[in-house]
């Protein structure tokens, strides 16, 4: 009887029968090695019978949602609530420096932060206030105004178009009709001012969020000295994936990919600063010189490092099962030639696609793992594991209604 002593994983690509010395027609319970030993997996301790989906984790930190509820998991394995959510869709993640865990799923988004679940954002003001001549120091001339509303954290919203205002003589000006923030987080609201027939605004007025409707201006606008950089912002959509690609947020909401403003992660120009695809996005991440973008048609690489300056090349003319990018290590799990330099660790990202699991390099490098071997199923949606265990890393795929396997095999 022959001794087997590797195994080289599952084929599905040909009958059993001409398979070579150490393929499998099935493994259940068993790891693979990097040494292509079989080993049996380990095991599970459940945390909760409750139904759960969506779980996510990131230096330390996890949350998931379970019937509508949004939950973090401790690292003790307790689940903890956070916030009801409108809708029970698969949730996406984003883990923002400074800035907490942002989340959306279509329907719902918002933040945690170590003081728990805030918004996502600031709605910014429905209009502008009145405003009319008064008493005061300013020079006669035309002024621009805009309101904005303050966060604790010192976020601020953005706010439309300005209004005028027509001084005839030195005076001041009365503002009424201030609208007031409904949400929770906002402590204040400010009101820009420009110079003189000028086009800059600049911070002029800071009252509470309060009942308070009316404020005048009379000094004389030499304390003008803070720009206006909000104007035309506002929070992000509601979208189905999440990504950051050199310090700004990117939101991915059917064909279009929105990004905020550079470091201001919470301010987006829905107008102008976005990217637009041929079909429904259904991956959405980054490397250290691009990002790689796909549809249910087909992948891309999107190369540079300014979201308004990307460099667009097609790489597959396949596509992708929404749900089932991550993050691995390239040196992990790049396939290699015999006599090929050992691969340097970077960032890659790794997907599972209509024909199989692939891998996207810096630069654009893309590689179907699987495709000669195995013959993934279709499915309408997937999610991911990447762990690293016994000294080696693991990229785990579970497909959700799964469809026939493109072989005449299975």
């Amino acid at each position: 009887m022959p001794e087997l002593k590797r195994f080289f994983g599952l084929r599905n690509t040909t009958a059993p029968e001409r398979f070579a010395v150490g393929e499998l027609e099935a493994a259940t319970n068993v790891d693979i090695d990097d040494t292509s030993k079989v080993r049996s997996r380990a095991g599970f301790t459940q945390l909760s019978a409750t139904s759960t989906h969506s779980l996510w984790g990131s230096d330390g930190e996890a949350y998931a949602v379970q019937s509508s509820v949004l939950k973090r998991v401790t690292a003790a394995g307790a689940v903890a609530t956070l916030a009801a959510l409108v809708s029970n869709a698969p949730m996406t993640f984003l883990r923002a420096p400074g800035a907490g865990v942002f989340y959306t799923n279509g329907v719902d988004k918002g933040r945690v932060t170590p003081q728990g679940v805030g918004s996502w954002g600031i709605a910014p003001p429905k209009g502008q206030p009145e405003a009319s001549q008064s008493a005061g120091n300013l020079p006669a001339g035309r002024y621009m105004y805009a309101l904005t509303f303050l966060r604790l954290d010192g976020h601020e919203s953005g706010t439309g178009l300005a209004g005028q205002v027509d001084l005839t003589t030195e005076g001041g000006i009365a503002f009424t009709g201030i609208e007031v923030s409904t949400n929770a987080e906002v402590c204040g609201r400010i009101i820009y001012l420009s110079t003189p027939n000028g086009e800059v605004l600049y911070r002029a007025v800071l009252i509470p969020n309060n009942t308070d409707t009316t404020v005048s201006y009379r000094n004389d606008g030499l304390d003008f000295t803070a720009p206006l950089t909000t104007q035309f912002a506002s929070p992000p959509p509601a979208g189905s994936f999440l990504e950051m690609f050199n310090g700004q947020a990117c939101v991915a909401l059917g064909a279009a990919v929105y990004y905020s403003d550079p470091y201001a992660l919470e301010l987006f120009r829905l107008g102008s600063q976005f990217l637009q695809f041929p079909g429904q996005v259904a991956m959405l991440s980054a490397v250290n010189n691009g990002i790689f973008a796909g549809t249910r048609e087909g992948v891309w690489f999107l190369q540079g490092d300014r979201l308004d300056k990307l460099q667009s090349t097609k790489k597959l003319e396949y596509g992708v099962i929404p749900g089932t990018a991550a993050k691995v290590d390239a040196a992990s799990f790049v396939m290699q030639k015999e006599g090929d330099p050992l691969p340097v660790s970077s960032p890659a990202v790794a997907w599972v696609s209509t024909r199989g699991i692939c891998l996207g390099t810096e630069g654009g490098a893309v590689q179907n793992l699987t495709e000669k071997r195995f013959s993934s199923p279709s499915a309408a949606r997937g999610s991911v594991l990447v762990r690293r265990t016994n000294g080696f890393s693991q990229y785990i795929a579970a497909l959700q209604v799964p469809g026939s396997t493109d072989n005449l095999y299975q």
